[in-house]
């Protein structure tokens, strides 16, 4: 029988917080998109004039092996409260990878169909929680562009957003990251409607 009271779950709970869980990562931290790659016996780096992720995004072999590990994550039970994750009240959501990007417009492509795919997969799963694509964020105006589009697909349930206030060219500031944080807020309630 599962021990009651116990682990971070029940913690989470009294505490009245809530986590999102990232499934991967985009850099080869931990493995990431990367290892996927390798796994798979494909190039891991982003050459010149080739994308390696977008082979990630759209590589049936690879979707397989992330919807597999989806999988495994979302029916795993939690050894202290015997809760299955997909079922678990403290896990608001999931977040797909983490600062997935693409440059080039066929990896951007695959990249959205990717995002649509896996976070329709997770939902199937796991229904009572949320899921967010992961995306970095964005700099330049085709990137904004993307970014709404990610957040604009059916599958995705909010707008998440990594923010790095200092730049090349300034320090950090509060007044930076409070226009960041303002910016993609508006973007998301008026523009993309979550």
């Amino acid at each position: 029988a599962p021990r009651q009271g116990g682990g971070p779950g029940a913690r989470l709970r009294v505490a009245g917080l809530r986590l999102v869980l990232v499934v991967s990562n985009h850099w080869g931290d931990f493995g990431g998109a990367p290892m996927y790659l390798r796994w798979a016996g494909l190039p891991d780096d982003d050459t010149p004039g080739r994308e390696a992720r977008e082979a990630f995004h759209r590589d049936e072999r690879l979707r397989a092996l992330f919807r597999d590990h989806l999988a495994r994550l979302v029916d795993r039970k939690n050894t202290v409260t015997g809760v299955r994750y997909g079922d678990d009240p403290t896990i608001l959501g999931w977040e797909l990878m983490n600062e997935s990007s693409a440059r080039a417009t066929s990896a951007v492509e695959a990249r959205r169909a990717w995002v649509a795919e896996m976070a329709a997969f997770l939902k199937a799963r796991a229904p009572h929680q949320l899921v967010a694509p992961g995306v970095w964020g964005y700099g330049t105006r085709r990137e904004r562009d993307e970014w709404i589009a990610v957040h604009r697909l059916p599958e995705v349930d909010y707008c998440d957003s990594h923010l790095y206030p200092e730049g090349a060219d300034r320090a950090p500031t509060l007044a930076r990251l409070l226009d960041l944080v303002d910016d993609r807020a508006q973007l998301a309630r008026h523009v993309i409607g979550k």
